[in-house]
């Protein structure tokens, strides 16, 4: 976003809110963990979801994010 405030989005806010996710941790509390804000995460889940150019940072986080919410489901599954 040019001219924009700078995001927060950086590849270790990224892999410590998807650790977080992975480990079970809902969105309320991965984002905290991540160092944002739950609001600020489904902000960045938005702008993924709209592909809008420019913003491949958010479509890399939100691919990250549901791959991680998968990881997550598979291990519970495999616990059963």
């Amino acid at each position: 976003m040019a001219g924009g405030r700078p995001t927060s989005l950086t590849p270790e806010v990224r892999e410590r809110f998807c650790r977080a996710i992975r480990a079970g941790a809902y969105v309320a509390h991965a984002a905290p963990y991540a160092g944002v804000t739950d609001r600020v995460i489904y902000d960045w889940i938005a702008r993924g979801e709209a592909e809008v150019e420019g913003d491949q940072l958010f479509v890399e986080f939100l691919r990250a994010y549901k791959d991680a919410e998968s990881a997550e489901l598979i291990d519970n599954l495999e616990a059963i």
